[in-house]
């Protein structure tokens, strides 16, 4: 304590002969989430009219202290960052008005997709981050941009000269960023390993500056030189390994100890223990107050140091005359590309020429999550270079190609008997334009299928696809069934199906997509008309074959491909069917029909499911579905039922066959109540009433009765309790069905019940 107080002392009588003179940096440690206290520091030190004349940080105090240095008030870093969208950006959640379903269209239930290359080794198909960062690599080019302008990529020249750090982990060396890009500089030092992928500067790949030095006081020593260095900590070196813990090892191997300190002769550190997870964004208000309160207990001893005071109304005048310097983000509509050929950069090229006099940051933002929604490309790094003579921002983009082929691999694993293996095979070719081929396997008891598609992309003022197909889908609904208690043997139905055809798509209103298409089709009906059948007997039979043409317009923006709890899913379809129907069937022992019928009809089939209510711990959805079909009566009850298009609006649904649930003409609606105390936990409930216009029994022959006009309706309660992991939902299911074999089912699934299309149902 003496010690310190005749250092105190000798500080202060030194800065008194040198009076004006005194020289402050502020060192901004690493630490993830915590460092988002640094901005209580900022804040008190701000409004203690303490000066800070220059700033460096690692890591996430790269980040805050880059902001500050780029012309940003304390309380403008606060609102930023504490703010619903940052938040958003954090957890890399996307916005409806940059979902583009155009290019995502194709719903699939696989958990996971490697990138493969076929002369290389496995392990460089392996993913490398967990986080998609493409949001937040956008906004950080928002946030910098207009600051590297007004001091022409110089970070000497901005409001506070400005340092941060990177690893350049092959050379084993610590990069110091005085220039260039600053989102670009922020970025490298943030990227910490198997999070953020990385990003590459000068062909050098860089990761989280803290790995070397997370804590850079020696750099604000050796490129500043000041009087007196203020440190603001909220972070430790690795603790000693534990054999049983991969977490503490890895980061034992990875990261360099840093010296968290600062000699009293040199100044003063703010030490803080704050507990937020790394990745925590919801705790920001709290972190900066705990900042703000931790620096004003250690204001006597900052001010003892800092005789100096800075005069609030030059820091404000300071920072006005540099953001004054600072011209509006407003973007050329001609970008430049590196990492992909010039015909591949063509095709990335004409997507922002499209609608090119439309150039603010909005517009800008909607095109570049338009090219990176593409499958074809992996990762894409921006920043962006002034042109004085257009007066406008030129954008950049640094493009990672994903690997031509990628195999993917899901299903669904239950307790109940529709366990059912996915796996696809895409492979993708990008140049002035793009096409893929992709051929998927279903396989299990219950589902087996396989489709192939090549789809050409041509990226037109109005761009568009064009995608011919070709399906073959098996269901066995009567090795599916189970209940909690079973008394009845199920009915025996099985479908076979094949088509093949064409589809012609661009994109339509409100991000949504429009589709024609054509399929020639095959299928085939099994069942038996006698309900007490025995499996050794021969299957009665139906078989239709014909044509199908169709227009569609669909969109898809919800949060999760299954068990949604917020977004939009909207799908309207107006088809024509043209067919033969051969059917064979025993009416009764000795007495075999063989018939066979030419039918048309045409079917509209609408879906809207929403969720207009979505706060952290609650969303309401709705959903609304309609059929209008004029389907003839097909030669008996089975073959005329099997053909009704179903309602099927919870995931297990899709895999029962449910006669009460199909109808020619209907109306479906529900109201689903989704409760989330944790993040990705959610407990649901959900009520679904189906209405048809009329429902058909079978007569004494076989054939087909129907009802009075909505002389009956049935209704659906589900309960559910979903995880949604990295790689699928995991949910424990209870759901009830009016009047139906089975009427309740109890199970646990992981996976997706996703299937390949119906040829028209």
């Amino acid at each position: 304590m003496i010690l310190r107080t005749f250092f105190l002392n000798l500080i202060f009588i030194l800065l008194f002969l040198n009076g004006n003179s005194q020289k402050v940096g502020v060192v901004l440690s690493g630490g993830g989430s915590s460092a988002i206290a640094h901005i209580g520091v900022l804040k008190a030190l701000e409004e203690n009219n303490i000066p800070i004349d220059y700033i460096t940080g690692s890591s996430m105090g790269a980040f805050i202290g880059g902001l500050y240095a780029a012309g940003y008030t304390p309380q403008e870093i606060e609102d930023l960052i504490t703010s619903p969208e940052f938040e958003k950006v954090a957890y890399g959640e996307l916005d409806d008005e940059f979902s583009f379903f155009f290019k995502q269209r194709n719903l699939d239930p696989s958990f996971f997709g490697l990138s493969i290359t076929p002369n290389k080794p496995l392990r460089s198909s392996l993913p490398t981050n967990v986080y998609d960062s493409k949001f937040f690599d956008l906004e950080l080019l928002t946030v910098f941009a207009q600051a590297e302008m007004a001091s022409n990529y110089n970070f000497d020249s901005l409001l506070v000269p400005f340092r941060c750090v990177a690893s350049d982990v092959y050379n084993k060396e610590l990069k110091v960023f005085k220039s260039g890009h600053i989102n670009q500089a922020i970025r490298a030092s943030m990227t910490y390993p198997f999070y953020f992928y990385p990003i590459e500067i000068d062909s050098v790949l860089y990761f989280d500056g803290g790995l070397y030095n997370n804590f850079p006081k020696d750099i604000m020593e050796e490129s500043f030189d000041p009087d007196i260095i203020i440190g603001s900590n909220v972070a430790s070196n690795p603790q000693k390994p534990e054999a049983d813990d991969l977490f503490s090892q890895l980061e034992n191997l990875l990261a360099e100890k840093s010296e968290y300190k600062i000699d009293p002769e040199d100044g003063i550190i703010i030490n803080m223990d704050i507990d937020i997870g790394n990745f925590d964004f919801t705790k920001g208000k709290e972190a900066i107050a705990y900042g703000y309160n931790q620096t004003i207990k250690a204001l006597e001893d900052i001010k003892e140091c800092v005789p100096r005071t800075v005069n609030p109304d030059t820091l404000r005048l300071r920072r006005q005359q540099f953001n004054d310097i600072k011209e509006p983000l407003e973007f050329s509509s001609d970008v430049t590309t590196s990492g992909i050929s010039k015909y591949q950069s063509n095709f990335i090229k004409a997507q922002f020429l499209q609608n090119k006099d439309k150039n603010d940051l909005e517009y800008t933002k909607i095109k570049y999550f338009k090219v990176y929604s593409d499958d074809k490309v992996k990762f894409i790094f921006p920043t962006v270079t002034y042109l004085p003579s257009k007066g406008k921002y030129q954008l950049n983009l640094d493009i990672t190609k994903e690997k031509d082929f990628e195999v993917s691999i899901g299903g669904i694993l239950s307790t109940a008997p529709i366990n059912t293996g996915y796996i696809a095979l895409k492979y993708n070719n990008l140049g002035e334009t793009a096409w893929t081929i992709k051929g998927n396997l279903y396989f299990g008891q219950f589902y087996q299928s396989t489709k192939i598609t090549a789809t050409l992309e041509v990226p037109l003022k109005v761009p568009f696809y064009w995608e011919p197909f070709f399906a073959l889908n098996k269901y066995d609904f009567f090795k599916n069934r189970t209940s909690i208690v079973d008394e009845v043997q199920p009915p025996f139905i099985i479908t076979r199906e094949f088509y093949i055809g064409n589809s012609f798509g661009l994109p339509f209103v409100l991000k949504s997509l429009f589709k024609v298409d054509y399929k020639y089709f095959r299928e085939e009906y099994l069942y038996y008309t006698n309900p007490e059948f025995e499996i050794k007997d021969t299957s009665d039979y139906t078989q239709f074959f014909g044509h199908t043409v169709g227009a569609t317009i669909e969109k898809f923006n919800q949060n999760y491909k299954q068990y949604a709890s917020s977004g939009t899913h909207l799908y309207l379809d107006a088809r024509f069917i043209i067919g033969n129907e051969t059917s064979n069937y025993t009416i009764s022992p000795g007495n075999t029909v063989y018939n066979q019928q030419k039918h048309s009809w045409g079917n509209i089939h609408f879906l809207l499911s929403a969720y207009p209510v979505n706060t952290k711990y609650y969303s309401f959805g709705f959903d609304l579905e309609v059929n209008a079909g004029n389907m003839p009566i097909f030669s008996n009850y089975f073959g005329t039922l099997i053909s009704l298009v179903p309602y099927q609006p919870i995931p297990e649904a899709s895999t029962l066959f449910q006669p009460n649930f199909r109808a020619n003409s209907w109306l479906g609606a529900g109201v689903m109540n989704v409760f989330k105390p944790i993040k990705k936990l959610q407990i649901r409930l959900e009520a679904y009433l189906f209405q048809p216009a009329t429902h058909i029994t079978a007569d004494d022959q076989g054939g087909v009765k129907d009802s009075q006009l909505f002389e009956f309706h049935y209704f659906i309660l589900s309960a559910a309790v979903v995880y949604h992991s990295r790689i699928g939902p995991i949910s424990v299911n209870f759901n009830y069905y009016d009047d139906s074999f089975p009427n309740q089912s109890i199970s646990l699934n992981f996976g997706y019940t996703i299937f390949n299309n119906a040829a028209w149902k």
